[in-house]
């Protein structure tokens, strides 16, 4: 499915429409290069991650890499936590949206989405969207994908980075996003 939207302060709404076949075509389950250091979550979230990224902090029980900036909080950055218990497979654009906005980010618009997208283990539903953060209003892409393993366990990835820069990082996000496993 595809979803657009421009919601802003937790008014999120999604409008759904049938996505292109070629929506997260790139998105090829594989492990991680080998040079890529592997950062483990206690709920067996493993997020590989590149070289010239660094690991910092996060939430309980997540994992997160990043590139810093000296203009932003990051360039690029890698996120994984585990499912928290609302995020569903089905319906997980719209929650993401929500969720942007209820983080009180801006300008909140979803580019892709689609459910049932097999990863290393398990199937994921993924979106892509952009969006400003309220503090410091830097503007961000981002891949965020709900997976869940054969036994019910799910996590979130998350693979941004700076609008402006994007090109310069997709490759190396969408590879982490690919060898992102859970369970």
């Amino acid at each position: 499915m595809l979803v657009g939207a421009a919601p802003a302060h937790g008014a999120a709404r999604a409008r759904v429409r049938a996505a292109p076949p070629t929506a997260f075509a790139w998105l090829v389950p594989a492990a991680a290069p080998a040079n890529w250091p592997v950062l483990v979550a206690p709920a067996t979230v493993t997020l590989a991650y590149p070289p010239s990224f660094r690991p910092v902090g996060g939430d309980p029980g997540s994992v997160s890499a990043a590139l810093a900036s000296p203009r932003s909080p990051y360039l690029a950055y890698l996120n994984a936590t585990p499912r928290q218990g609302r995020e569903q497979p089905h319906g997980f654009a719209a929650f993401r949206v929500a969720l942007l906005g209820e983080d009180h980010d801006e300008a909140v618009h979803l580019e892709a989405a689609r459910e049932g997208i097999r990863f290393r283990v398990g199937v994921g539903s993924c979106v892509m969207d952009r969006y400003t953060t309220r503090v410091g209003h830097h503007p961000y892409r981002e891949i965020a994908c709900l997976v869940v393993d054969p036994h019910g366990r799910g996590a979130v990835v998350v693979a941004a980075a700076t609008t402006s820069p994007w090109a310069r990082y997709e490759r190396l996000l969408e590879t982490a996003v690919a060898a992102f496993t859970v369970g």
